[in-house]
């Protein structure tokens, strides 16, 4: 726009500079006359077409941002859609996970009450189905309401999005609407320039004696044509740097603002998420729509009774009205009756009775109102009675609502992600659309104001003709002395000009040094916000690497409470253990002393008897012999079988009474040494027994030590870890100090911000004086460049070379930039790598974290076994322990028998016999015992074996134990490894961004270089000027027109920054609205800890489900991470698509080659209308040498008809000029139809749009212009 209202401006100078020269110049040839009319009609028309072009140009650019706008949104709509689609497939699925979590529930319950409640609590069953049912109903209304909220939601976008279309489709009537305004005026212009082109043709008949005085001027106007032809290069070649020095500027406050607006849309996610995170206030807010039903029911019943207590009231007042009417109804009668009756002698009293009766009848109007105002209370009642239907309505709705609300409270939760991504969508398109109206708005107050000063421009041009014609008039009297004495103040105003110029140069030089402070400063400031992102970047790995060590360390915290609490539920079971083996110790010690107590009793008894055995045998001996002395003939009767023992005690009880209870004695004797040396091995076996027990408690110490041992490991790798998670801490505070020595540096950056802004503004203030001096040269060069013709051509020559020159010097810079952006591509090559390898390492990290976790499960699996077997034992300790008792009451029971035998034997011999085979049952029970002895034996060798094996176990654990702790060693090296490598990688990046850096400021100072080269050649250019006019009150109006651009465009950046306040004012606002939202949420959390607390007893039957669970959402997390990768992909497209799509309309040229043919072709066909507009047309289309060349041949072979024959040639003219011709031909082009912008059309009618009409319009132009250069 900038580039277009200069171009306009340099005509209209060009144009208002040689009518000033045609002015000073006494003109008398009525042919010269009319050629500088038509000139000045050429130029105007020729403004007029530029003009047009622009708008044509101006209408292109928007109907391409339409239809950018078009294509975003639709790509916005598919990815909305995809979207929708991922998160109703997940809804899907935490929908059955749900219902298959609710039933497994329900079946648990119901157990639990048919198992537990039904027999004794037969009210909680009735009791749990109305909670059910208020479940129900409850979720019914989360649904209901939810469906509203959605609803709205969509209503509100559709609202918004309609009132921004409806914006722009009156910011684009607006714009035609001027733009035809401007046409309307330009026709005006245009008749006014065909009056006065009729007033020259009437002066032209006055004006042919002059054209002799003309030609004396016309060698001196050759030479200042010259010059102002060299003035006007160095004045486009000034404009030109100026139009750079622009665009720098705009670029480096494009970039801060871009800046800006990049940290507010982050803010703006970050709003966003704490929004995701105030959705969570559904929970809360469920117990208070509860706590509100429970209100309206309230209320609805004490609206009941205040309806009843009303309608009570309303009956009886109608009633008490009803009696009181007719009460008062029969007094009227009363009195009427009355005043009958004293009618004829009472008239006094009539008056009375009048008065009586009038206020009666008031009274009945006033109870009749009563009687109407009870009715309309009724009606009120009816109505009332209405609304509270509709309430009760209302009431229901919400209630079902709610039961919705609560059925898909879960889904919210799953669905708060998109919907924050659809608003997050939602506002990024709605931004999109606000800038692009603010970038229409500032695009039309830019053409609002320049077709204002195009306005007043032609305004001024017109009072310009008319002071030159009122000039021209007076120059006629004028004598060639009046030329002698311009030409002098020419002179002396060149010197003027000239120290001015000086001047200039010297500001230039100061401008120029200053704008290379300016680059400098602001590469510094790319440098370091690069830096910035950078670390940014690297922080938030840093930080997310962090979390998921804290959620690691959190978790082998937890695992590793779980397992201390089992080692100390663990220990006290082993010290529980211990105290029973020491108590039956203790017994086992106590039956062993008793024992030998006993043995020590027996023995005592048993020498007794054996002393007294001997001595009752020695007695028996005696007897025996003396028995043989006697008897002789008895003698072979003495022994008849080897068992006679029986025999012979049965004989000496017969013959020796007195000596039997000896020999009983000593039998019973025998018999107990014997069952005393049982008893004595019985004793010998269970010592041996107590041994092994005490060996096995040994060995069971011994594993309890070493379980000690492992557990003091584990507590000594407990605390290891807590001193990590100490290390992790602290180092988290220094990445939080971090951060904030970042967010200080960013502040600064801020700062210096606004310091180079002001230093621009500086910079943009210089600018403008710059050009007010650069506008005072232009001026002065425009009021010489009417006598400087001819030297134009060798100044084309030079320009064309010099345009070939910097079209070289351009290419190399888009060859160089091309293959910077090679290289920066390939950057991003290597760092899109480095992030796959960076998620790849952190796929593997998981994997490992994986297997520890597996690892971990199993050696707890192997613990839990080992504490089965270590149970096991205690129940095989315990059988011992059972059967030891067992054998103990055996023992006791084998004394009992032996007691009794002892009093057997002191009876009868037939007792003896029954004692006997007693003694036989006892050796065989003996024979048992022995065999459970064998037995017991076995199992002790099996059980040493098990306790063997869960040795080997425990070692096979701790070797596993020490495997993984080598194994996270290694994993720590290697990411310690990785993290070095990838700082390795960042600083080569870095490396390689400085070295492109510092080849862009080499370019950059090539660039500089050609510039100073050029500026050189300018400077040697100017110093060939000599003659510049002064024309110092169009330089102040001028320059009074810059300065209310330049306010115009303050009021637009203060607007702009209060547009910016208000925004921040918004945020702090939203800011605050956050922070309270989430105290409120805490508030809602502290309760709903407090609930979590109280669900903690049913988490167990929902672990395993919640492990596959989490499986899924890791699987999801995977899949949405893909998706946001593929999102920043085609992110990535898009803006490579808006840069071709800016580069093709910035490289959008017209195609001129036409008009250029067709007036090549009217310069050849028809040569006696070459001298009227040979010097326009060359240069308006700006033709190369030949073509100029053939021009002043044709000129020159028609030279002798301009003056010779201008006569016969003016009257043999039509009535309608060539001129006017040009004039309609240039009026029909203007009056295009204006197009409307395609805000939400299809791609294929836009294209059509663009292209057909635009070839259709070429070709009519062309085929009509040639027809009037060929008539």
């Amino acid at each position: 726009m900038g580039s277009w209202l200069r171009n306009i401006q340099g005509q209209l100078s060009e144009f208002a500079s040689e009518v000033l020269n045609e002015a000073t110049e006494e003109v008398n040839d009525p042919e010269t006359e009319l050629q500088v009319v038509r000139k000045k009609l050429l130029e105007a028309e020729r403004g007029l077409n530029v003009e047009r072009e622009n708008v044509e140009k101006l209408k292109k650019k928007i109907g391409y941002l339409e239809e950018e706008v078009y294509a975003k949104n639709l790509e916005l709509d598919t990815m909305n859609e995809k979207y929708t689609g991922v998160i109703e497939s997940r809804d899907t699925q935490i929908r059955a996970l749900q219902a298959e979590l609710e039933r497994m529930h329900h079946a648990v319950q119901e157990s639990l009450d048919d198992g537990d409640d039904d027999d004794f609590f037969p009210t909680n069953n009735a009791r749990a189905a109305r909670m059910r049912d208020e479940i129900d109903q409850l979720r019914k209304e989360a649904a209901h309401w939810k469906r509203l909220a959605n609803e709205q939601s969509e209503k509100s976008d559709a609202f918004k999005i309609s009132e921004l279309e409806r914006n722009l489709t009156e910011q684009k009537a607006k714009f035609e609407n001027e733009i035809a305004a401007l046409i309307i005026a330009h026709n005006e212009t245009v008749a006014e320039l065909k009056s006065l082109n009729q007033d020259d043709k009437d002066v032209n008949e006055k004006t042919e004696n002059l054209g002799r005085c003309i030609e004396q001027h016309i060698s001196e106007s050759d030479i200042h044509r010259e010059e102002i032809h060299f003035l006007t290069k160095e004045r486009n070649l000034l404009l030109e740097k100026a139009d750079h020095v622009d665009k720098l500027t705009f670029e480096a406050v494009d970039k801060v603002l871009s800046e800006r607006i990049h940290e507010l849309e982050q803010e703006r996610e970050n709003l966003q998420k704490q929004l995701d995170a105030t959705q969570e206030e559904i929970a809360g807010k469920n117990s208070q729509i509860s706590l509100l039903q429970t209100e309206v029911g309230e209320m609805h019943h004490l609206i009941d009774i205040q309806c009843e207590k009303f309608e009570n009231e309303i009956i009886n007042e109608r009633e008490q009205s009803r009696a009181k009417i007719a009460e008062l109804q029969r007094e009227v009668e009363n009195l009427q009756l009355l005043a009958k009756s004293h009618e004829e002698g009472k008239n006094s009293e009539e008056s009375k009775m009048a008065e009586t009766i009038e206020e009666l009848s008031k009274q009945i109007v006033i109870w009749q109102n009563r009687a109407e105002v009870s009715e309309s209370k009724s009606k009120e009642q009816a109505r009332l009675d209405r609304e509270l239907e509709q309430l009760r309505r209302e009431n229901a709705e919400l209630t079902a609502a709610y039961n919705d609300l609560n059925e898909d409270f879960e889904n919210h939760k799953a669905e708060h992600g998109s919907v924050v991504t659809s608003n997050r969508d939602l506002t990024a398109r709605i931004d999109a659309l606000k800038a692009n109206l603010i970038e229409y708005e500032e695009r039309y107050e830019m053409c609002k104001n320049e077709n204002a000063e195009t306005v007043q421009q032609l305004e001024k041009l017109s009072a310009d003709f008319e002071r030159l014609r009122l000039s021209f008039e007076t120059s006629r009297t004028k004598s060639a002395s009046d030329a002698v004495d311009e030409v002098e103040r020419l002179r002396t105003e060149l010197d003027a000009s000239k120290d001015d110029r000086e001047k200039l140069r010297a500001d230039v030089e100061r401008f120029r040094s200053a704008i290379g402070i300016i680059d400098t400063e602001l590469n510094r400031l790319r440098e370091s916000n690069n830096r910035l992102v950078q670390d940014n970047k690297a922080m938030g790995a840093s930080l997310d690497k962090f979390a998921e060590i804290r959620n690691m360390l959190e978790n082998s915290d937890s695992e590793l409470k779980s397992l201390r609490e089992k080692f100390f539920q663990l220990q006290s079971e082993h010290e529980l253990k211990e105290k029973q083996w020491r108590e039956q110790l203790l017994e086992l010690s106590e039956a062993r002393d008793d024992a030998k107590r006993r043995l020590e009793e027996c023995q005592r008894e048993t020498a007794i008897r054996q002393s007294r055995s001997s001595d009752i045998a020695l007695s028996a001996e005696i007897v025996e012999l003396k028995s043989d002395e006697a008897k002789v003939t008895t003698s072979s009767e003495g022994t008849v079988d080897s068992n006679n023992g029986w025999e012979k005690m049965a004989d000496w009880d017969a013959t020796a009474p007195t000596n039997g209870s000896s020999s009983t004695n000593g039998s019973n004797n025998c018999t107990i040494m014997n069952e005393l040396r049982e008893a004595l091995a019985v004793v010998t076996e269970k010592t041996e027994e107590c041994e092994e027990l005490r060996r096995q408690k040994h060995e069971l110490n011994k594993e309890l030590d070493l379980r000690q041992t492992c557990i003091d490991e584990l507590m000594v790798q407990m605390n290891v870890l807590q001193s990590q998670q100490h290390i992790h801490a602290e180092t988290f505070a220094q990445l939080r100090s971090w951060a904030n020595e970042l967010e200080r540096d960013k502040l600064e950056l801020e700062r210096n911000l606004v310091h180079t802004k002001e230093k621009l503004k500086q910079v943009e203030e210089q600018l403008y004086e710059v050009k007010g001096d650069e506008l005072v040269n232009v001026k002065q060069v425009d009021s010489i460049q009417q006598t400087i013709e001819e030297h134009e051509q060798k100044k084309r020559n030079q320009s064309a070379q010099h345009e070939e020159a910097l079209r070289n010097t351009n290419a190399e810079h888009m060859n160089i930039i091309d293959e910077v952006e090679n290289k920066l591509e390939a950057a991003e090559d290597t760092v899109n790598q480095l992030r796959q390898q960076s998620k790849a390492a952190e796929e593997r990290f998981e994997s490992v974290e994986k297997e520890e976790n597996v690892r971990f499960l199993h050696i707890n699996t192997q613990l839990m076994e080992a504490v089965k077997r270590q149970s096991e034992l205690e129940k095989a300790n315990c059988e011992l322990q059972h059967k030891l008792n067992e054998v103990s009451t055996q023992v006791r029971e084998a004394e009992r028998l032996r007691l009794e035998l002892i009093a057997l034997v002191e009876q009868k011999h037939a007792e003896s016999v029954k004692y006997h085979t007693q003694l036989q049952a006892v050796l065989v029970e003996k024979e048992q015992q022995s065999t459970t002895f064998a037995t017991y034996t076995e199992k002790l060798s099996v059980l040493e074996q098990e306790l063997k094996n869960c040795v080997e176990a425990r070692d096979k654990a701790l070797r596993e134990c020490e495997r993984l702790r080598d194994h996270l060693l290694t994993m720590e090296e290697t990411s310690t490894m990785e993290a070095l490598a990838g700082e390795e990688r960042e600083t080569e990046l870095r490396q390689r961004i400085r070295i492109l850096e510092q080849k862009t400021e080499e370019s950059a100072d090539s660039v500089t270089e050609s510039v100073n080269a050029y500026q050189r050649q300018i400077a040697e250019l100017t110093e060939e000027l000599d003659f510049i006019k002064n024309e110092k009150v169009s330089i102040v109006n001028r320059l009074r027109e810059r300065e209310k651009t330049l306010a115009d465009t303050k009021m637009a950046l203060s607007n702009l920054q209060n547009v910016l306040r208000d925004i921040g004012i918004d945020h702090e606002a939203q800011m605050l609205q956050y922070e309270n939202t989430v105290a409120e949420m805490r508030k809602n959390m502290e309760n709903l800890n407090l609930e979590i607390a109280q669900f903690k007893q049913v988490q167990d039957t929902i672990e395993a489900k919640k492990q596959l669970l989490e499986e899924r959402i890791v699987h999801l997390k995977e899949e949405i991470t893909r998706k946001n990768a593929m999102i920043e992909e085609l992110e990535a497209s898009l803006d490579e698509h808006a840069q071709l799509a800016v580069a093709s309309v910035s490289s959008y040229t017209i195609d001129d080659q036409v008009l250029r043919q067709l007036f090549m072709s009217y310069f050849t066909a028809d040569k006696d209308k070459q001298p009227e507009i040979a010097v326009l047309l060359a240069s308006v289309l700006g033709y190369s040498q030949e073509d100029i060349a053939k021009i002043n041949a044709a000129s020159h072979s028609s030279s002798r008809g301009w003056f010779g024959f201008g006569t016969s040639s003016r009257l043999s003219q039509p009535n309608v000029s060539l001129a006017e011709q040009f004039v309609r031909f240039l009026e029909k082009e203007s009056l295009t139809t204006s197009h409307s912008l395609p805000v939400q059309q299809s791609e294929e009618v836009e294209t059509i749009r663009s292209n057909v009409p635009l070839q259709c319009s070429r070709t009519s132009s062309a085929t009509d212009l040639h027809s009037i250069l060929n008539t």
